[in-house]
């Protein structure tokens, strides 16, 4: 192992433990990645093998379970002494993150300087059979410890945890999946999950949940119908950033879009119609009416495709959800679509930075593109 100069650096610490205290293979680090004073020292690659992963900058070296990253100069972290006459470790800028799964027992992560390791210790700890998560901060004039018991630790399943200092302030989180177990009933054909401004939508069937980012679900209304797909975008207005989201409801034959909030807030558009539109005019084959819409996007200029399935179709809507335009029919040619048979139908669409539309004509094993 090579060590790159005389300075310090910081070192994280692995260790795991199963029931009786010994040592165990029941944990799996599956990546780690690391960056100090902004600069990304080790970038994210295979924990197991130390030898792929790429670094970039100071020294890296591995062993017995401990990641060594040493700078090359004597600032990362000062000694210095406070008006009370006590020793003090000052952070410098690093984040630590890593990415694993275990089966039992306990993980200990710790990040702390290499020299003068005492002064200034963090340490992340994982009781997976006692479900409790406590983190330390260790210094010269003591140890706090702050325990958790919200998070549900659950064997097997991934988790990240990052270790964050600057300006002398550090932080320490923890992302974990989220686990629904409560019932979804029978005949559920859709689920759908998007991101909003920090917020995690899900709705499976007719039950939308929303997860914010404390860990609290919100049990918006029942839908009316199930949502086949569920899309987000950002759009300015009057100079401010907003949020929406939208809907297809095939089996109603609509298509719902609703302001979500803006500047992070975040609302379900949906509990009143105050706060709803409803794209097009209804069941039929005219034009703005849907059989079964099963896929919707928002292109560049604000404009609404929707897969109108039912009617082998592309519908066109302005920003409103006035009707524009549509195109193609049903067929095997170009231009033309099989979503299948109503009952059956399956099919999808995007559109990509440039304002090109993708549909998903599965019925013909293909994937058609249009130009703006």
């Amino acid at each position: 192992m090579k060590r790159g100069g005389t300075g310090g650096g910081w070192e994280l610490a692995v260790k795991t433990y199963d029931y009786q205290g010994s040592a165990a293979a029941a944990t799996g680090f599956s990546s780690l990645e690391a960056g100090v004073d902004g600069e990304q020292v080790l970038t994210e690659g295979n924990f197991a093998d130390p030898d792929q992963w790429d670094a970039m900058g100071p020294s890296v070296e591995f062993g017995d379970g401990r990641l060594n990253i040493t700078t090359g100069f004597n600032d990362i972290f000062t000694n210095k002494i406070s008006s009370s006459k006590s020793h003090q470790a000052a952070w410098g800028r690093f984040v630590f993150a890593i990415r694993f799964a275990s089966a039992l027992g306990e993980v200990v992560l710790s990040v702390g300087p290499r020299e003068l390791a005492y002064l200034n210790i963090l340490t992340l700890n994982l009781d997976f059979d006692n479900q409790i998560i406590r983190m330390l901060h260790n210094t010269v004039a003591g140890a706090r410890t702050d325990s958790l018991t919200s998070i549900p630790l659950l064997a097997g399943m991934p988790y990240r945890a990052v270790f964050e200092a600057a300006d002398g302030r550090f932080e320490i989180s923890l992302a974990h999946p989220l686990v629904w177990n409560g019932p979804v009933g029978s005949g559920i054909r859709y689920a759908n999950i998007v991101e909003v401004d920090g917020f995690l939508t899900v709705v499976v069937g007719t039950r939308p949940r929303v997860l914010d980012p404390y860990g609290s679900i919100q049990e918006p209304p029942v839908l009316p119908g199930q949502a086949s797909e569920m899309r987000s975008w950002k759009q300015e207005r009057n100079e401010r950033i907003e949020s929406w989201l939208g809907l297809c409801l095939p089996e109603q034959h609509e298509v719902w879009i609703g302001r979500t909030g803006q500047g992070g807030r975040f609302r379900w558009p949906f509990s009143s119609p105050l706060t709803t539109t409803i794209v097009g005019k209804g069941i039929g084959e005219d034009e703005g009416e849907f059989i079964f819409p099963l896929s919707m996007a928002r292109g560049l200029d604000g404009r609404f495709v929707v897969l109108d399935a039912g009617n082998s179709r592309i519908q066109v809507f302005d920003a409103e959800g006035n009707y524009v335009t549509q195109f193609g029919r049903e067929g095997s040619g170009p231009g033309e679509f099989n979503f299948g048979t109503v009952g059956e139908l399956v099919g999808s669409i995007a559109v990509d930075d440039e304002g090109f539309v993708y549909v998903a004509d599965v019925g013909n094993g293909r994937i058609q593109k249009f130009a703006p």
